[in-house]
């Protein structure tokens, strides 16, 4: 194929998702989201980028030792070299990543349900990504492109963070493709490459993610990356072939009836000895929302044994406890922090506890439900960090804020974001589970006596 089809082809893609463009995205941590494994054909396009960037050589001799070789990273994550950066064609980080925009750019094929069962149609949120980053100088390498040295780095990063649309333009516009920037370093926006996610989960005995409908996409989310397949249904069988052809890429996260029916009871736990083959681990789903005895049992917890190693507790939700943080901690959070088998895994070190904070919803949703504002949302972050930090594990919870992760980002109802949302926040739990899997004793003290009202 010439490029002068391949440019005609992309151009036929675009006008098929309503539009709007996803080539002209650059310099973006791109999410991903993959082509399952199955007979269906694609025709693979090689998207060039037609925007010119100019790079500025650094000296690594002017960078701290422990930075040289090392300061700079690319879109995926992979170390930059320091001089004469090349800058090439549009491309992907891991073939999942390529096979989903490759698949799921197609508009017929990016399937996305209202609550209602009607169709919206929306361009397939993950766009391809540049790849390595624009070096611009030292210190902007350092403030974007280094890699995180410390967990609260990387935090801060993500909670600071930026989206940005095609052109760089200012215009927030929910409807069409964007990509989030880290407010500092290197934050990941793809899930790596399958062997690695089994490599970094197996590291726990447990993986338990506990929240609500948001959390339940985060964990689907995460199935997808152990399955390398970002487009299809994370536990479909052939029994399944309707939700497979109607709940796809985006729309996988649609929270019509048919798309989220297999959430209970199939998709509670799953056994991933068959996915990652010589491991001995489980990912988790308890809703907060329903039965205390149902979310709360952790009697299977026990990180005293000698070949235990230990668990990743995701916690999130706020929704229904219509986002007042006090009761969200007391009702939820609280339960399970004061849980005994989970004390016992705290005080062995064998326990990472995050919590993944109230995302930023569509403006529009606050006509109908003033308490889900944005304003809202974020209040309930700050005081739901405060609650946490002064608790006696504060030294222990990890903090996830992906307000501006979120923020104008498109979703299928106004409240739940799409793929390129789910996958950058299973990226980002499966990143700091990598580098910081359990405390080391250097975070931050909690705030004594703080007034969190």
């Amino acid at each position: 194929m010439t490029n002068r089809n391949q440019q005609q082809q992309w151009q036929q893609q675009k006008k098929k998702a309503v539009g709007l463009s996803l080539a002209g995205l650059a310099l973006v941590l791109g999410c991903a989201c993959v082509f399952p494994h199955t007979s269906t054909s694609v025709r693979s396009a090689s998207i060039k980028s037609k925007r010119s960037l100019t790079v500025t050589k650094i000296d690594p001799s002017s960078l701290p030792e422990s930075e040289k070789g090392t300061y700079a990273v690319d879109a995926c994550g992979n170390s930059a070299a320091a001089e004469g950066v090349d800058l090439g064609p549009l491309r992907y980080c891991t073939d999942a990543h390529r096979r989903s925009v490759e698949h799921c750019s197609i508009a017929e094929n990016n399937h996305i349900l209202r609550r209602s069962g009607d169709p919206k149609p929306l361009p397939f949120s993950v766009p391809p990504i540049l790849s390595p980053l624009e070096i611009v100088d030292i210190e902007s390498t350092r403030r974007t492109r280094s890699k995180c040295q410390s967990l609260e780095e990387f935090l801060s990063s993500v909670r600071n963070g930026t989206r940005q649309w095609e052109g760089g333009g200012e215009e927030r516009d929910e409807t069409s493709p964007s990509a989030f920037m880290p407010g500092g370093c290197f934050v990941p926006a793809v899930p790596p490459e399958p062997e690695q996610v089994c490599r970094v989960l197996s590291g726990y005995s447990r993986v338990i993610v506990n929240g609500d409908s948001l959390s339940r996409h985060l964990s689907m989310a995460l199935y997808q990356s152990i399955r390398g397949d970002y487009s299809g249904y994370p536990i479909l069988s052939s029994s399944d072939q309707e939700i497979f052809d109607k709940c796809r890429c985006d729309g996988v996260y649609s929270e019509a009836l048919l798309c989220r029916r297999l959430v209970d009871p199939r998709f509670a736990v799953q056994d991933l000895s068959d996915l990652c083959p010589g491991t001995d681990f489980s990912v988790e789903y308890l809703a907060a929302w329903s039965a205390k005895d149902q979310y709360l049992d952790l009697s299977g917890l026990d990180c005293s044994g000698v070949d235990d190693k230990g668990v990743l507790l995701v916690m999130g939700g706020g929704l229904h406890y219509d986002l007042d943080a006090t009761r969200t901690y007391r009702e939820q959070i609280e339960p399970l922090l004061t849980n005994p088998n989970l004390r016992r895994c705290v005080e062995l070190g064998r326990a990472r506890l995050v919590w993944i904070g109230m995302k930023a919803m569509s403006a529009q949703v606050a006509v109908k439900y003033p308490h889900q504002s944005r304003e809202g949302s974020k209040a309930f972050n700050r005081k739901m960090a405060c609650l946490l930090k002064s608790s006696e594990y504060g030294r222990e919870v990890a903090i996830l804020d992906p307000w501006e992760l979120t923020r104008d980002a498109p979703t299928s109802d106004g409240v739940h974001g799409l793929a390129d949302v789910n996958l950058a926040m299973a990226a980002q739990v499966i990143y700091l589970a990598d580098k910081w899997p359990f405390p080391t004793g250097a975070e931050p003290p909690s705030p004594a006596n703080a007034n969190c009202s």
